[in-house]
């Protein structure tokens, strides 16, 4: 950049300055998700100054060895099983005024506690069985209250009791 000064006696003085001008850091945040199976999808949550472009990666970028050959996504990866799953993402910015952000958030999706009870009451079960004719077509009960399964089709009954 060419600069043109006044010094303080009135004359002009002229010269040449280098100017560097640094990329800034951006101010990028993630929340990961944590809960108990539900059967609906999951993902991290990124957020970042408008403009700015995120990517993805279903692992954890530190753990590459040549981090330069990730092969980053647009598409935020959901997750529904239970597991613990890691996500890396990287923020840019097209214009190039500020430098990329990495960061990674984890998704964590515990096993339902009903499914992990009813496995448990499996277990502990005696199962009464009987016979008849008389009883209605194709009817399923579940009574968790007075801890009794009653499955019923045309010619039998199953009731589970004593559910501990």
């Amino acid at each position: 950049a060419t600069v043109k000064a006044t010094a303080i006696d009135g004359s002009n003085v002229s010269g040449t300055l280098d100017v560097t001008v640094n990329k800034a850091d951006m101010d990028v945040s993630a929340n990961g998700y944590t809960g108990e199976y539900d059967g609906q999808p999951h993902s991290i949550t990124v957020t970042a100054p408008e403009g700015r472009t995120v990517q993805y990666f279903e692992g954890d970028y530190e753990t590459v060895e040549n981090p330069a050959t990730i092969d980053w996504k647009d598409e935020n990866p959901q997750y529904t099983d239970a597991g613990q799953y890691t996500v890396s993402y990287k923020v840019t910015d097209p214009k190039g005024n500020y430098n990329d952000f990495l960061g990674a958030a984890t998704v964590q999706i515990m096993q339902n506690t009903a499914v992990s009870n009813i496995n448990k009451v499996t277990s502990n079960i005696k199962v009464v069985e009987e016979s008849s004719s008389e009883i209605d077509d194709d009817i399923t009960e579940i009574d968790i209250e007075t801890d009794s399964i009653r499955n019923n089709d045309e010619n039998s009954a199953s009731v589970i009791s004593n559910i501990s």
